[in-house]
């Protein structure tokens, strides 16, 4: 049923899609023998990307001691892996920022979105847990499937916009559309060519252990760090930093073991990145 639903919204036009030019750059980034020069070539056909790219490169997130003003040496700073990066959250997030959906808050959806994928690098490269830039990634298209129900039947996903807990929010998407923002998830990210782990990491990120049978070592890794991600996400957009949250926090890995006060210098330290973010995407944050 799920894959009948998901045929007929394809044939919408309001589907949230990346741009030609990232779409391009997710495939020369599976292809080993791509060069550089392949990947500055493909940048240069997207002037909007080129702009951001640089804009990316002199960010103080970088620290480079010297201001970038070339694209072939932006593209060879950041590296492959960010150029991609770039282009899918530029091209995605420029592109939705509002919508026919009235009563869906689409500023909150890209926050909250932002802030998945700074936690997700963030606890990626703290903990190795996975390719930092790969995290980053996934954590913005963590929650697309919902922009896309939200897009593609406006006025009947109004009525739960105010859903707040996820399996509800969930259980109501298959009963008014047939499928629900996770197989969402999957069914685009598979579109548009995204490795298979990060396809599935995206589908079980709500219950990965529940789903850890069907997951390989990778796909469960990246699985468990969007439901941190999630997790702590929420906690910074709603402004909770108290200690029953801190302590709830404690119990995922791989924060289990940390002491209340270490985790709450780790939030702190994952809010004034997602604020970094914020200014460079052109989104706003706010930073509890």
């Amino acid at each position: 049923m799920a894959e009948t639903a998901y045929q007929k919204i394809t044939i919408s036009e309001r589907l949230p899609s990346p741009s030609g030019t990232a779409l391009k750059l997710i495939q020369l980034a599976r292809d080993e023998s791509t060069s550089m020069d392949a990947v500055i070539r493909c940048v240069y056909s997207d002037p909007a990307l080129t702009v951001q790219l640089l804009k990316m490169a002199n960010s103080p997130l970088n620290a480079t001691s010297s201001k970038v003003g070339s694209v072939a040496t932006a593209v060879r700073l950041l590296g492959l892996a960010k150029v991609k990066q770039a282009a899918l959250s530029f091209s995605l997030t420029a592109s939705h920022r509002a919508g026919q959906c009235k009563a869906f808050d689409y500023d909150r959806f890209w926050s909250e979105s932002l802030a998945r994928s700074v936690s997700a690098r963030y606890l990626a490269e703290k903990f190795k847990l996975y390719s930092p830039d790969e995290a980053f990634v996934c954590g913005l298209l963590s929650r697309i499937g919902k922009l896309a129900l939200a897009c593609v039947f406006p006025n009947e996903y109004e009525a739960l916009c105010d859903i707040k807990d996820d399996a509800e929010l969930r259980s109501r998407e298959r009963q008014s559309f047939g499928l629900d923002n996770s197989d969402m998830n999957a069914q685009l990210t598979r579109s548009w060519g995204m490795p298979e782990q990060h396809v599935l990491g995206v589908r079980h990120q709500h219950e990965p252990n529940a789903a850890d049978s069907e997951l390989d070592t990778d796909a469960y890794a990246l699985a468990s760090l969007l439901h941190l991600s999630g997790k702590i996400a929420s906690a910074l957009l709603s402004k909770i930093n108290d200690a029953q949250m801190i302590g709830s926090l404690c119990d995922h890995r791989p924060l289990t073991g940390m002491s209340n006060e270490a985790v709450e210098a780790l939030l702190v330290q994952i809010a004034t990145e997602w604020a970094a973010n914020g200014k460079l995407f052109a989104i706003k944050c706010d930073p509890c």
